[in-house]
């Protein structure tokens, strides 16, 4: 935050004395390497979709306030920046341009609300590796039936590619969504579940990040253990009675 103030004052000062548009331009030049600095430690230690987030913000922001103040200069051209912001308005209302940024903010949302979720995946506790350990059970048992469903629809129901992809879509679209509504867990989707939580914990100095790796770890081989006495002894059943 010890930052951000002197760059409003020197807005401010540019504004209301256009003869020191240079204080501007240093700043904005200190701040420009201020942001390659970090893209280049992002390169090298990682980054998470937030931050990425952040730092485009950034450069918008930076961007607009030296469009705005470049027409305080002598030789501004009210003209050329009247056209820019047509232009802008006109291509941020073109189909590719709301498509672009309507998927990029799905992603962000997306990423954001399974870091939030994520943390229901991770048992800390006896009790909650009984509960998830229950649970896994029950989606080894469905992963059961949505394999049998699976060989049923390509061997005796219908041999139409079209008709064959869609009825296992549908397959797997059921049992997902069977799991998703009891609670029931299920170990090939626990890494990424559980992925952008472990990176904000690694991201956070306060949290203990080996305490939180080694939650994940546990929590996914309880879940691995109770998918597989699940599925195990119901698919013998299974191949039993069929």
């Amino acid at each position: 935050m010890q930052q951000v103030q002197p760059i409003f004052d020197i807005v401010a000062d540019v504004v209301l004395h256009p003869e020191d548009y240079s204080l501007w331009e240093r700043q904005r030049d200190a701040c420009s390497s201020q942001l390659r600095e970090f893209n280049d430690r992002l390169d090298k230690e990682g980054t998470s979709a937030g931050l990425v987030f952040r730092l485009r913000l950034l450069r918008s922001f930076l961007w607009r306030i030296d469009q705005v103040l470049s027409l305080r200069k002598p030789s501004a051209d009210g003209r050329k920046f009247a056209a820019l912001l047509i232009a802008g308005f006109a291509s941020q209302r073109r189909i590719g341009k709301v498509a672009t940024t309507t998927f990029r903010r799905l992603a962000r949302s997306l990423v954001e609300k399974t870091g939030r979720v994520g943390v229901h995946y991770i048992a800390e506790n006896a009790r909650r590796w009984r509960v998830m350990g229950a649970g896994a059970i029950m989606a080894g048992v469905i992963t059961c039936f949505t394999a049998l469903v699976k060989y049923t629809i390509s061997a005796r129901i219908v041999h139409a590619p079209f008709l064959v992809a869609l009825g296992h879509s549908l397959n797997y679209a059921v049992s997902f969504l069977l799991m998703q509504a009891g609670g029931f867990l299920l170990s090939s989707k626990m890494p990424a579940a559980t992925a952008a939580t472990l990176v904000d914990a690694m991201e956070d100095p306060a949290q203990d990040h080996m305490a939180s790796l080694r939650a994940i770890s546990q929590t996914q081989v309880i879940v691995t253990i109770g998918n597989l006495l699940g599925a195990i002894p119901v698919s013998m059943l299974i191949d039993q009675l069929w």
